[in-house]
């Protein structure tokens, strides 16, 4: 039964002006028999249709479909009554095209939850469809479309049928069994019809409602109220449980798989490459923070320390000042050290006797070779780098192991004595062996050609060293190592520094202390070229890492945008389908759900595929990271951190492809998708 109370319905021209296309409109049609809404063109026939289908929203008045309200519902509270109450027949059959006749049923089947093969069976074989059942349905006849438009209709047995001119665009053998089937059926049930054809309308009608063109109608064998309908049949209303199952559209979702692949495809591929690039950065990233983390150890003496006093003198008349280097008094050292409860022990820099020096091998002469000291080398024993073999002698580093370097360092040194007016200058000649004990392959960046010697060994060598030129004024033994003891904090000779050697217990809080002091107005200058090197090359990749981490936004957002448009243009393309599902009774939840599925499925392909990339090629990235940052760091794969950045996309994708579409819908009538052609 449907029961329509004081309905009008309007449009909107523009900001000031509408047209009024129904007025007040009141009518109630019984349970059964086949009923004509008639009227000129342009009378409103379709529009109170719409209304009656749940199509359209009307202005006023109230509309029940079978005892339930339809007029002014979401979309998911007519949802049972598309599913149960009514079948539509539409003048331009609203199939899904691009699928066959039999799947365009078990569609409907499966949204309605129908299971009667027998019936299904016996409409085939009446309306002749049984050979088509596995045509696509672009390539039916109009006649042959509406009949299966009719089947489709009546499949889930409903107690009302809507049907708009269905015999409008076929022939009249055609026009003739779908009336007399509606006809037939009736019998037991409610048949509305919009059409113009008044042939059709005398053959059949047993009652008609027709729109005048002042906005007024007139029935014919209709009932004008529910009490009249009452008082008339004296029974009561249908009060007919629904049922709010959720519908979960397998079919459209395989069909969508391949309907979309090319959408499916670039969703894919876009994923799997912000999946690969972030498994890889971040790999790379954890990587090279476990190797920032030990890289000042890989050096030698990364324990020891150059300090040095800054000392600033002003210029007169000027804002200017200059600075300068001095070698530090103990006590300064002693005292900062005290204060920071520091382990150490201090030494003099013997490095001025080693500055200007050609060392030799095999007859070959190499100069200003950078010489470093260690306290842990007996004798005359050296380590040197892999950059020194590499730069130097062109060879296994195995080869020079056991070999022996001879090196010889001239200096001049100017200083004062207390027994000459005038300065004396001194010509310091060390000519050394050393013998090679290992080549440590430590860390390259930055890196020069390196010898460490035994710090001892060279103090015992400058001890027994005599300065010829003072020891012959002074007519005392002066070795070069007393020249160094009494030089002034401003000589060369002292390369205006002190050694500290740190107690490697100790040696994190004392970097510590740096990286605060070098914020702060701190009079030492306290320098080592492997905390120099290391902070350096963790400065400088931190520095790449936020460019990446901005890629890696850029990526993900990029990543998101495709499939959000993508998504988006596969849901507008597809509205008229979806809308024909909506009025078959499909639930509006299940339908986007199929487009987040979709998604979802497109990241798991996507992971899967970059891990498979990954796996391939990771040797291949190692490679390129130790050949362009120098270093040796083996990139793994964490399954677990990938899996959790996978959780987080999927949170994303579910969110990005979910609010779009709830937005995009807010546009989209299914009046307007289902009767536009």
């Amino acid at each position: 039964m449907i029961e329509v109370f004081n309905v009008s319905k309007s449009f909107k021209i523009d900001e000031k002006r509408k047209l009024d296309v129904l007025k007040n409109i009141s009518f109630v049609l019984s349970d059964n028999g086949m009923f004509f809404i008639l009227g000129k063109s342009g009378s409103g026939k379709s529009t109170l249709l719409n209304l009656l289908e749940g199509l359209e929203d009307l202005d006023s008045g109230y509309i029940n479909i079978n005892k339930k309200r339809i007029s002014r519902r979401s979309l998911e509270e007519k949802e049972n009554i598309f599913k149960e109450d009514i079948g539509i027949m539409f003048q331009h059959y609203n199939l899904i095209s691009s699928i066959t006749v039999k799947e365009n049923i078990d569609l409907v089947k499966s949204i309605k939850g129908c299971k009667n093969e027998e019936k299904l069976e016996y409409y085939l074989n009446k309306f002749k469809l049984e050979k088509l059942i596995n045509k696509k349905v672009d390539l039916l006849s109009g006649g042959e479309k509406q009949r299966v438009a009719l089947v489709r209709a009546l499949i889930n047995n409903p107690p009302i049928i809507f049907a708009d001119e269905p015999t409008g665009a076929i022939d009249e053998e055609n026009s003739s069994i779908i009336m007399d089937e509606l006809k037939l059926i009736s019998k037991d049930k409610l048949v509305l019809i919009v059409s113009h054809d008044q042939s059709i309308v005398n053959k059949y009608a047993d009652g008609k409602i027709t729109l005048n063109d002042d906005k007024t109608f007139t029935l014919d064998n209709v009932y004008s109220s529910i009490e009249e309908y009452k008082k008339d049949n004296k029974n009561k209303l249908n009060t007919k449980k629904t049922n709010n199952k959720f519908v979960f559209l397998s079919k459209i979702f395989k069909r969508n798989i391949f309907k979309n692949i090319t959408r499916n495809i670039l969703s894919t591929l876009a994923l799997a490459f912000a999946f690969t690039f972030m498994f890889t950065t971040f790999s790379v990233k954890t990587s090279l923070n476990d190797f920032n983390k030990n890289l000042i150890y890989q050096f030698e003496g990364y324990n020891i320390f150059s300090v040095s006093e800054i000392k600033n003198s002003s210029i007169n008349g000027s804002l200017l000042s200059i600075s300068k280097k001095e070698k530090p008094q103990d006590y300064a050292l002693i005292d900062f050290m005290k204060e920071n409860e520091i382990n150490y022990e201090i030494y003099d820099n013997l490095n001025y006797f080693l500055s200007n020096n050609i060392v030799n091998f095999n007859d070959n002469e190499y100069k200003n070779i950078v010489f470093s000291p260690l306290f842990n080398l007996e004798s005359n024993e050296v380590i040197v780098n892999r950059k020194f073999v590499e730069e130097y002698f062109h060879s296994n580093f195995t080869d020079i192991i056991g070999k022996e370097l001879k090196m010889t360092s001239n200096n001049k040194y100017e200083a004062f004595s207390n027994y000459y007016e005038g300065e004396i200058e001194e010509n310091l000649k060390l000519d050394l062996t050393f013998k090679v004990r290992e080549v440590k392959d430590e860390f390259y960046y930055l890196q020069t050609p390196r010898v460490y010697y035994s710090y001892n060994y060279l103090f015992q060598i400058l001890n027994l060293t005599l300065a010829p030129n003072f020891t012959e004024l002074e007519g005392a033994r002066i070795s070069y190592y007393d020249l160094l003891e009494r030089s002034e904090s401003n000589d060369q000779i002292n390369s205006y520094s002190s050694l500290i050697v740190i107690d490697k217990v100790y040696f994190h809080n004392f970097i510590d202390i740096l990286d605060i002091k070098k914020y702060e107005d701190f009079s030492l200058s306290i320098t080592n070229e492997a905390y120099t090197m290391s902070t350096s090359f963790i400065d400088l990749t931190n520095v790449l890492f936020i460019g990446i981490d901005v890629f890696i936004i850029l990526i993900v957002f990029s990543s998101i945008f495709i499939i959000v448009f993508l998504t988006i243009y596969s849901y507008l393309v597809s509205k008229k389908e979806r809308a024909i599902l909506l009025l078959l009774g499909s639930n509006d939840k299940s339908i986007d759900f199929i487009y987040i599925l979709e998604n979802i499925l497109n990241m798991l392909f996507g992971f899967i595929f970059s891990l498979l990339i990954l796996s391939t090629v990771t040797g291949f990235i190692n490679n390129i990271i130790s050949s362009s940052l120098l270093i040796n760091l083996t990139i793994t794969i964490d399954i677990f951190n990938n899996l959790i950045i996978f959780l987080i996309g999927m949170v994303l994708i579910i969110c990005t492809t979910l609010i779009p579409l709830r937005i995009s819908k807010k546009s989209i009538k299914l009046a307007n998708e289902l009767k536009e052609e």
